[in-house]
């Protein structure tokens, strides 16, 4: 962890050690690799994403409903207790209003299309920047170059210029049995392969059915399972312990109990305890 920090310099709210490990073993055979970044913002890949946006508006606003899916940590209600420490600090700072601040003010008025690219847009900018930070330093890390084909300016103004109905598959088409055209809260979510369908069928000719056919994947280590049994110990010494660092920017109780929750199973906080861990040790790298 002190060595992972150190490379990225700043705090990640997600995962970063599986990309140090792939970069790693990468270099021992080659100096130059391929990456395929890029191209689930550009081409839909997490159809799951944009559900909601084939609902109908209701008291919530579309913009509102998106950011509730994005808002994975530290709830509205929570902040204050959350930040207790440092409160006076960033009690003027609105995630909810940065967030909305992206988008345009009419956008609930506007088509399912337009709300999906408006997803796009918004993971292009936003989210894809993150990770090629964490790439790009965690590869050189490495001495391990890193190409982005799917980034090449000519692929990305084209994919900016395809129809969503390219890129997700049939969304509202009445014989799907997981169609969105019928908006309400039961309604179901996307399938993890109804993305990217411009993609799967370009490489048809070139890839197997069980490839372009696949299941959306994530990289994700079972790091959950980590925290609540092979490095429960660590978890505890690096945050919970008097004279963490952390107890001067985050409520010790908030911690404490966010730790409690997983470790009992009574809930998955693993991105909150990878994010905690993240910041001790960025503070203990900074002494």
């Amino acid at each position: 962890m002190p060595i992972l920090v150190d490379h990225l310099e700043e705090p990640r709210v997600g995962q970063s050690y599986p990309n140090y490990f792939a970069a790693q073993m990468a270099s021992r055979s080659v100096k130059v690799v391929l990456s395929g970044a890029g191209g689930d913002e550009l081409f839909g890949g997490y159809p799951w994403r944009y559900t909601s946006a084939f609902l109908e508006s209701g008291e919530e606003t579309y913009v509102e409903r998106y950011y509730q899916y994005w808002q994975r940590l530290v709830a509205s209600k929570e902040r204050q207790h959350f930040f207790q420490p440092i409160w006076d600090l960033v009690s003027e700072i609105s995630p909810e209003i940065v967030f909305a601040n992206f988008f345009q003010s009419n956008l609930d008025q506007g088509s399912p299309t337009e709300r999906v690219n408006a997803c796009l847009s918004f993971e292009a900018k936003t989210f894809l920047h993150g990770l090629l930070v964490v790439e790009d330093k965690l590869s050189m890390a490495h001495g391990l170059e890193v190409r982005l084909p799917f980034l090449d300016n000519d692929l990305v103004d084209f994919a900016l210029r395809c129809p969503v109905a390219l890129k997700l598959s049939n969304p509202d088409s009445a014989d799907r049995p997981n169609r969105l055209g019928s908006a309400g809260p039961t309604m179901p979510s996307m399938r993890r392969t109804d993305g990217k369908q411009i993609l799967r069928t370009a490489m048809e000719a070139f890839s197997p059915p069980e490839i372009t056919s696949a299941e959306k994947q994530g990289f994700s280590a079972p790091d959950a399972s980590w925290f609540r049994n092979e490095i429960r110990d660590y978890v505890e010494r690096m945050v919970l312990t008097d004279g963490a660092l952390i107890h001067s920017l985050i409520n010790v109780d908030a911690i404490r109990a966010i730790t409690r929750q997983h470790f009992d199973g009574q809930k998955n906080n693993r991105l909150m305890i990878w994010s905690i861990l993240n910041i001790e040790q960025s503070l203990q790298n900074a002494i």
